[in-house]
């Protein structure tokens, strides 16, 4: 049997009544909080896991944009409102802001403060959007890292052990800013960074290079029923296995949430035969659990380099189209992406396929 996936339509957020509960859902697992300002209108509203970052209850802050910014320290409330200014008059793409804002409590926490104005046809902006995330331990390693180095500067340079130790720290700092901090693999950021040059690597010199997206399984009913503390580390967990499991040269990043990926310098067959091996050790592994038997699997698909993908992300958009056939195929599953080729021509719709290949090869033949 071949199977065929569509193209996917792109459908404006505002078509679908539910997405902005499922972005508060993943702004929830994510533990980053949504924040959304009607700039005609004078009000923004802070959703509950915003409030929680700061302390306070569900809605407990109202929604005037003074909320946010009384609570924004004295040193820090000029740049944010610069960077706001910046992105509104459309000399920056995008609002980027890390601050220290007042916390409940009568401290001052670190946070990320992201988003991105909608425009009317004028260009001028109508409504922000945006997150909000609690970055306050790792900023103040950050922090003290460098006021270490920053010491260390000035003491005894020429000394041996000081040149130990800034290379030390400078690699501390280094490990940090390409690191998930929940997982120890590879971040977002720096897994797309590396899988950049590594595709850029393989359309000029040749190879082999094959993309694996790995999505937990029913995640969501594991947060909702053992808690987000026993969820993370489900993932750090299966994070261990994928480590475990994989080559000092492939290339292991959490993609965001419970997904994962990897990039490897083999071809499909042995991609395949590498993700069933991760996919029965995930499978069979024993997740500990005081008072239920908790068992975790993942979806993976599977995407191979061809000189017909011409970009990183079309090569990403298979692995995921593959990843997503084997959620609807019932989870648990591996399905790899593939433009079958039959007289000697490829076919207009890409083909996701089990692991039995020639037989879907001669179902396509004989036209079923």
């Amino acid at each position: 049997m071949t199977l065929s996936l569509k193209k996917r339509k792109t459908v404006p957020l505002r078509e679908h009544a539910s997405d902005g509960n499922l972005a508060a859902l993943v702004m929830k697992l994510l533990h980053e909080g949504l924040w959304d300002w009607s700039l005609a209108r004078g009000r923004m509203h802070l959703n509950a896991q915003w409030n929680a970052l700061v302390g306070y209850d569900a809605a407990a802050l109202g929604h005037d944009p003074e909320e946010w910014f009384s609570r924004i320290h004295d040193d820090d409330v000029s740049i944010v409102k610069e960077r706001l200014k910046a992105h509104c008059d459309a000399k920056e793409e995008c609002f980027r802001s890390e601050h220290r804002l007042l916390h409940a409590d009568g401290g001052y926490r670190w946070v990320l403060a992201r988003g991105a104005a909608i425009r009317n046809r004028k260009g001028a902006p109508e409504r922000i959007v945006g997150t909000l995330a609690d970055i306050d331990e790792n900023k103040r390693h950050e922090l003290q890292l460098a006021a270490q180095l920053d010491e260390m500067r000035f003491a005894l340079a020429s000394e041996k052990v000081l040149m130990e130790e800034l290379d030390r720290k400078n690699r501390e700092l280094l490990e940090l800013s390409i690191t998930d901090g929940l997982t120890g693999l590879f971040n977002h950021r720096h897994l797309q960074e590396r899988f950049d040059f590594e595709f850029k690597r393989i359309r000029r010199y040749g190879g082999a290079l094959t993309c694996l997206l790995f999505d937990i399984d029913h995640f969501k009913a594991i947060n909702d029923t053992c808690g987000h503390q026993y969820g993370d580390y489900i993932i750090r967990e299966i994070a261990s296995i994928i480590k475990t499991h994989s080559r000092e040269v492939d290339i292991c990043g959490r993609y965001g949430g419970e997904e994962f990926m990897v990039i490897s310098n083999v071809d499909e067959r042995n991609a395949l035969r590498y993700a069933t091996r991760l996919h029965s050790a995930i499978e069979s592994h024993a997740f500990t659990h005081p008072t239920k038997r908790i068992r975790a699997t993942v979806s993976i698909g599977i995407a191979e380099y061809t000189h017909e993908v011409t970009t990183k992300q079309e090569l990403i958009e298979y692995a995921d189209r593959a990843m997503y056939q084997a959620k609807n195929d019932g989870r648990n599953s591996i399905r790899v992406w593939r433009k079958l080729v039959a007289d000697e021509t490829v076919t207009a719709v890409p083909t996701v396929q089990t692991k039995n290949t020639s037989a879907l090869r001669r179902k396509r033949r004989g036209g079923s």
